[in-house]
């Protein structure tokens, strides 16, 4: 009897291993509105009034951008033009403190561009102590009187990628946007 448990607990992580794939490279797939054949997404989220964001980077690492939009338009594309010197314009962020509820557990990431004068903040954060709703996503919007916060809804969202954690032509910063 052992040997056959050992045998279906193998089969079920198996199945819940290339369940999780099949979700995750179909997640990664990007609105057509919004991504070229050679891009690949780092970031996305929708909102509840039918708008996306999307942080894309072409797939050979010549640039960097963000677009945010309708399935019919894009209402904002940053930077203007598809160039290595993209990478430079953006600034990321990211905060960890491990713990529980007890210990105010929190994960912070952003990455932020200026545009016209105003502040832009991609977003995805974990908060322990918020019992229903610990994590969050989308977009603040920054100029000098006013903090508007798109709100992302959690589900079809893709965190912001470690990738640009990793990545040396974003330049960093201690600045906790939330």
């Amino acid at each position: 009897m052992p040997g056959f448990l050992k045998q279906v607990f193998t089969l079920i992580f198996l199945f819940l291993t290339v369940a999780s794939f099949k979700r995750e490279t179909t997640e990664k797939k990007c609105p057509t509105t919004y991504c070229l054949s050679n891009e690949e997404v780092l970031f996305l989220f929708h909102t509840h009034d039918r708008h996306s964001g999307v942080l894309a980077a072409d797939t050979s690492g010549h640039y960097l951008i963000f677009r945010y939009g309708t399935s019919k338009s894009v209402e904002l594309e940053f930077p203007s033009t598809k160039e290595e010197s993209s990478w430079q314009q953006f600034t990321y962020s990211h905060y960890f403190r491990p713990g529980g509820r007890e210990n105010c557990g929190m994960e912070l990431d952003a990455l932020a561009f200026v545009h016209e004068g105003k502040t832009y903040v991609l977003y995805n954060n974990y908060f322990s102590e918020s019992r229903f709703h610990p994590y969050s996503n989308g977009m603040h919007i920054i100029d000098s009187v006013n903090r508007i916060t798109v709100e992302g809804k959690l589900r079809h969202s893709i965190r912001i990628s470690p990738k640009l954690y990793l990545d040396e032509r974003i330049q960093r910063s201690e600045v906790l946007y939330d």
